[in-house]
């Protein structure tokens, strides 16, 4: 089609791209409540990127493309398969699919999710350390059938030798031989199987241990040290004798960070909130007891994250006038329309009051 059509396919997938790689980006500082770590690797993979391109236009890179692409297929199809077994698993959460709680890997107990190695699996491949039966019998037959596929595919679109060479001899090195066409499917499957069971077997990564923050009228706050920024789970135990509310909050304007409700003698509740830099207290509030706020912790670092400014009977009193006469107004619309419809029905205006009761109601 020309030219010019070459030049605009180009420009929309330059710029898909990049407007993909801008929300990824902005994204992942949101999550990660800091700007510095996601713009550090956008930075570095910018900067390979500019080099590879800079060595391929000055020539001091030559690749083969036809084995570029055929390996880049089979990374693909990889890819592919943790989007299947992903959608799978979302439909499975959903209700659509059965076998939600039907596991065939759990490694949760073994792998930190929150590791950057761990991250970096989930987030290129689609594949966590809990997966389901449903999940791996989809990744593992799609990769079977499409890599297998793929591979012949690839071989008979390989150019012919110019003569015929012949058969290799019994003896031969294996090189010389023919590969069959299962090999590089089995592989692709058995060789990250392997490596994340050595990982598991040798490494045995904890997950980073949450801290135990005592809650009751004596001892509420302690256990807290000021922990570095980012989304932290604490674990809240009621150590006094009444059921208790806690609230993680700014000491100087009240704002509220997290909290926890009902929070029964003894009992111990997770409570996950997202910390930046600034100032931090508990406030336990035990029923029928006076709240006690804890001393003030200070978190030093970047980042950012929302509180919650509580509101006092004052501040409710006008939308709560507002809405008494709201709802003054309606009953006093409501009386007028019933007392037409009780009419209607009294003088036997059954088509008048059909309509009627429908207004009013």
């Amino acid at each position: 089609m020309g030219a010019g059509v070459l030049i605009v396919t180009s420009f929309l997938a330059v710029g898909r791209e990049g407007l993909e790689t801008a929300l990824f980006l902005w994204t992942t500082a949101q999550a990660a409540g800091e700007s510095a770590g996601p713009l550090t690797g956008a930075a570095i993979g910018l900067v390979l990127s500019a080099a590879l391109c800079w060595g391929l236009y000055r020539r001091v890179l030559k690749i083969n493309l036809t084995r570029f692409f055929t390996a880049t297929g089979v990374v693909l199809i990889v890819i592919a398969a943790g989007v299947l077994g992903y959608g799978l698993r979302d439909l499975q959460e959903g209700g659509v699919l059965p076998g939600k709680a039907a596991y065939a890997v759990d490694l949760s107990g073994s792998v930190d999710g929150s590791s950057w190695y761990s991250t970096l699996v989930q987030g290129v491949f689609n594949v966590t350390p809990a997966m389901t039966w449903l999940q791996v019998v989809g990744y593992v037959g799609y990769l079977a059938v499409v890599m297998t596929l793929f591979v012949r595919g690839a071989r008979a679109a390989a150019p012919k030798p110019a003569a015929e060479k012949p058969s290799p001899a019994p003896d031969a090195p294996r090189s010389a031989r023919r590969r069959p066409a299962w090999v590089v499917p089995v592989a692709v499957v058995t060789v990250p199987a392997v490596i994340a069971g050595l990982a598991v077997a040798f490494g045995r990564p904890k997950p980073a241990a949450a801290q135990t923050i005592a809650v009751s009228g004596k001892e509420c706050g302690k256990g807290f040290s000021a922990p570095k920024p980012g989304r932290q789970t604490f674990q809240m135990h009621n150590t006094g004798g009444k059921t208790s509310e806690v609230y993680l909050v700014d000491p100087a304007t009240g704002a509220v960070y997290g909290e926890v409700e009902g929070l029964a003698p003894g009992t111990t509740r997770a409570l996950v909130a997202t910390i930046a830099g600034g100032t931090y207290a508990w406030r336990c509030v035990p029923t029928g007891g006076t709240a006690v706020t804890s001393k003030a912790d200070r978190v030093t670092g970047g980042g950012s994250t929302k509180a919650v400014v509580p509101v006092s009977a004052k501040d409710l009193a006008s939308p709560l006038q507002q809405y008494k006469t709201y709802v003054n107004q309606g009953l006093t619309t409501l009386v007028t329309q019933t007392h037409t419809l009780a009419a209607d029905i009294k003088g036997k205006h059954l088509d008048r009051a059909r309509t009627d009761w429908l207004t009013a109601h």
